[in-house]
């Protein structure tokens, strides 16, 4: 569960954001650079100002697994993952098709799993993690989907 529960981590998020960026300004796709910036950073600071306001207490009905000083919902890791991954794949969904998608959710599935396996989290924070992150990725990704449609 630990590993799962890597990719999540902000160190890691931070690193594939950074190299995801670098390929968008390798390809001189500035637009989706933007985007991928606009939305890592402002859902980081939307989870983080949502734990303040919310408060909630982390479970303790178990030992926790690992190590967490911030409030419990939403779940951090679960949004944040949704975000980022999410936010890839759709971003990238133009050139690489459905397939990023069906990983993506995947992977953030396992990572939200394992937040509540590692007693770090209610099941109920990471639902509402998962539908914050999603919701957030289709927000700021909504702009690229609009342009892919038909012209009127």
């Amino acid at each position: 569960m630990e590993a799962i529960t890597t990719a999540g981590d902000r160190d890691v998020r931070i690193a594939l954001t950074l190299i995801a960026l670098g390929l968008f300004a390798w390809f001189r796709q500035w637009r989706r650079a933007a985007l991928l910036l606009g939305m890592a950073a402002s859902g980081a600071a939307l989870v983080s100002g949502l734990k303040a306001l919310a408060g909630r207490a982390r479970p303790d009905l178990l030992p926790h697994l690992d190590w967490e000083t911030s409030a419990s919902l939403p779940s951090g890791h679960a949004a944040n993952g949704m975000i980022l991954y999410l936010g890839l794949a759709l971003l990238v969904r133009e050139r690489m098709g459905q397939g990023p998608l069906i990983a993506v959710l995947l992977l953030v599935l396992l990572i939200g799993m394992s937040r509540v396996a590692l007693a770090v989290h209610w099941p109920s924070d990471v639902l509402a993690g998962w539908c914050l992150g999603a919701g957030w990725a289709l927000l700021w990704t909504l702009p690229l989907q609009q342009n892919a449609g038909p012209e009127a």
